[in-house]
């Protein structure tokens, strides 16, 4: 009898497992391939918006430094860098503003700082600077007279950009 008991106990186990398994299959399967398509992609962003950021930050808002001990070359490229991985933060925001209101706020109003700051410099000497070669090859004139803005502008950093210490701190959680 209890041979019985144990056998039918085990058939039942197997045949609601394959209802279950016919049931959620489908939608664990979907909530794979939604984490592939779109958690990959994020996780990424992530990663590369940590390096730039956190070089960013340490060099030119977190510590109270001489702009001048910076080269040229190096605060335009960083500058630029800094400004290419936020093109694609319009993306990821809504992913981030669901988990932490405040962080995407604060990621927002550094979007719109750096993109308004970097546009301004390109429409008014008409740069194209898609890498540090790019900026080598500027005439030193030009390549000085922009140096000086950005160090102008970092100067007043405390007033306009947003703390960065929590921005970096979820993205170290996101990283891979």
């Amino acid at each position: 009898m209890e041979a019985i008991s144990t056998s039918i106990i085990g058939i039942a186990g197997v045949v609601i497992g394959a209802v279950l398994t016919a049931w959620l299959g489908p939608w664990v399967s979907e909530k794979f391939k939604l984490r592939e398509i779109y958690l990959a992609p994020f996780r990424k962003w992530c990663s590369e918006f940590y390096g730039d950021l956190d070089e960013f930050n340490r060099r030119y808002l977190a510590n109270a430094i001489s702009y001048s001990d910076y080269s040229d070359v190096q605060i335009i490229d960083d500058y630029r860098a800094l400004h290419e991985v936020l093109i694609d933060a319009p993306l990821w925001i809504g992913k981030i503003e669901k988990e932490r209101k405040l962080l995407a706020d604060n990621v927002k109003r550094l979007v719109d700082i750096v993109d308004r700051f970097w546009h301004g410099l390109e429409n008014q000497h008409n740069l194209q600077l898609q890498n540090r070669k790019d900026i080598i090859r500027l005439n030193n004139n030009i390549r000085r007279e922009v140096a000086e803005k950005l160090r102008d502008h970092l100067e007043d950093k405390r007033q306009i950009y947003p703390d960065m210490s929590e921005v970096l701190d979820y993205l170290r959680r996101k990283i891979p």
